[in-house]
């Protein structure tokens, strides 16, 4: 009610710093190299960060659907338009998980801009260097930002009730496309 809520005061909770976030795992006797990792996947969010200790689904969750974007990355269009497929079918079905898949993507991708400019050590996706290095290589600046461009266009039109099957195979079509045999797929999540 308007009554209640002018009553109300508005209280701003920014994310933690990583480095206090690993800290705090570390406290909690979780291994340093972990504690890092989950502390720059949280985004600041210690709750998640303590869940991902706790339950190893989310992180078999997101090594799933990483893999899945290295493998698309030098994919031809009809394995392309297949993913899109089933990640369509995931937004339509429900929209908070497909859009968590398409931040992931959005995640992959900034990180594939601070390697191409020199600050590698500010990558969220740190246990995927190596594959971020190999695309990074590949592509130029321009690429890398027209495909972020269409992750987020594809995540704005999903929020606009574009049929998900449809905006990500507009997203495939535009995704820029590396060489899969000088692609290093080789990650920290196994």
């Amino acid at each position: 009610l308007p009554t209640v809520a002018s009553r109300c005061q508005r209280i701003e909770l920014r994310p933690m710093p990583v480095a206090e976030v690993a800290r705090v795992l570390r406290d909690r006797q979780v291994e340093a190299a972990k504690a890092d990792l989950l502390a720059r996947l949280s985004g600041g969010c210690l709750g998640w960060a303590i869940l991902a200790t706790s339950d190893g689904s989310v992180m078999e969750a997101r090594a799933r659907e990483m893999d899945r974007l290295v493998s698309l990355l030098g994919a031809g269009v009809v394995e392309r338009f297949q993913s899109a497929w089933e990640l369509g079918g995931l937004l339509d079905k429900d929209r908070k998980s497909g859009l968590e898949v398409l931040g992931l993507w959005l995640g992959w991708w900034r990180d594939v801009l601070m390697v191409k400019t020199g600050c590698a050590t500010a990558a969220t996706n740190a246990d995927y260097l190596p594959a971020l290095e190999s695309c990074a290589g590949q592509l130029t600046i321009n690429q890398v930002k027209e495909t972020l461009e269409s992750i987020r266009t594809a995540m704005a039109e999903v929020g606009r009730n574009v049929s998900g099957r449809l905006a990500l195979e507009v997203l495939m079509l535009n995704m820029v496309k590396v060489d899969q045999a000088k692609l290093e797929v080789n990650s920290g999540h196994s």
